[in-house]
């Protein structure tokens, strides 16, 4: 049996917080975390040399969802630059991410925040495309054998489900110290499953021993609690782990970044963006209502249904009739309450098996 989740580290006045990437429930929670505990200092992960592009990214005139681009000149074996040859990797924030939410919030405060990942140039973190980061935090949360195995004892159709049950459900709570212990038990498990060898090989290992470094180096010059906010699948191991002289490894040469416009079709994992959740639009939505209740499932689950409905009538005239009858068209308003209530489930996880038969 894994020991639970810790998430203060009191010989380091130091919380790690487990979060995933794009999760409304995890930036709501952050961010009562952090206007309760106040820290001096705010480290997130993310490429180590993308610093200075954070008060252009927590900006009040940024509007996410945005990138940071990261652009390498290509190298040949030999290491020399070779000409034509570029590696472009994209680091995507939305509104409702948690490693956004936290340094909106870091510079609101005037708290000082930093990145604590690998340099994107490093071939553990960068990629050509996507950001081999995210694609290596998000992949446990659906290929792992104990969310497999709880998602077919919750009656779940994959991992996605599972943690839309146990954790945006809770989007509307205010218990961040709970919400982050059964996220981090949660991540845990996850990695308890997966094989060290697995972890080496992916580069998890480098990462997490650079977090290390980054972590300690920031607490050896700085007075006060802070907070680490980290993919949950880190979070177990770097509590109480600290080294002090653990080596930083910095950007190589050949490297730059900028901050780009993005956009909810190049975030969403059913286009091809593997470390995203599905729909984030639609995630986008509840964070939007973050602040309405219990409620706001429910209101929001009516708000889809008629708001597609009528872009049907007015975009696609010729569609709308297929319906055939008024009661046919509205039918997912009567059904999505009862799906969810045998399911179990808050009413706007259910919305899609309801709408599907219509």
């Amino acid at each position: 049996m894994a020991e639970p989740y810790s998430l203060y580290d009191a010989a380091c006045d130091l919380y790690i917080v487990p979060v995933r990437h794009h999760s409304p429930a995890c930036a709501a929670h952050l961010l009562a975390l952090l206007a309760e505990i106040r820290p001096a200092r705010v480290l997130v992960e993310g490429p180590c040399d993308f610093d200075p592009l954070i008060a252009l990214v927590a900006d009040a005139g940024t509007r996410p969802p945005v990138a940071i681009v990261s652009v390498e000149d290509g190298k040949g074996d030999g290491g020399k630059v070779v000409g034509g040859r570029r590696a472009v990797s994209y680091y995507p924030f939305s509104a409702h991410s948690p490693e956004y939410a936290a340094l909106v919030a870091a510079k609101v405060a005037g708290i000082p925040a930093a990145f604590i990942d690998l340099p994107m140039s490093d071939r553990a973190i960068g990629g050509d495309g996507e950001a081999l980061a995210l694609l290596h935090d998000e992949a446990p949360f659906n290929s792992s054998d104990y969310v497999r195995a709880l998602a077919r004892r919750l009656g779940c159709r994959d991992g996605n489900e599972v943690w839309d049950h146990l954790f945006e459900a809770q989007l509307h709570r205010c218990d961040w110290r709970r919400f982050f212990h059964e996220v981090g038990s949660y991540c845990r498990h996850m990695r308890d499953c997966t094989d060290a060898v697995t972890m080496e090989a992916d580069g998890t290992l480098a990462r997490e021993a650079q977090m290390r470094a980054l972590i300690a180096r920031a607490r050896s010059d700085t007075k006060g609690p802070m907070v680490a906010v980290v993919g949950g699948f880190h979070a177990p191991v770097l509590a109480g782990s600290l080294k002090a002289g653990d080596k930083v490894k910095a950007a190589g040469k050949g490297s730059r970044a900028y901050l780009v416009r993005y956009g909810h079709r190049q975030l969403n994992a059913l286009t091809g963006y593997s470390a995203g959740l599905a729909l984030p639009a639609f995630y986008d939505g509840l964070w939007r209502r973050r602040g309405d209740g219990e409620g706001l499932y429910s209101a929001y689950a009516t708000d889809l249904i008629t708001g597609f409905a009528a872009h049907l009538r007015e975009r696609l005239p010729g569609f709308a009739p297929r319906f055939r009858s008024w009661r046919r068209r509205w039918k997912p308003l009567t059904v999505w309450p009862t799906c969810a209530a045998v399911r179990g489930r808050c009413a706007t996880i259910s919305l899609m098996p309801a709408v599907r038969p219509c």
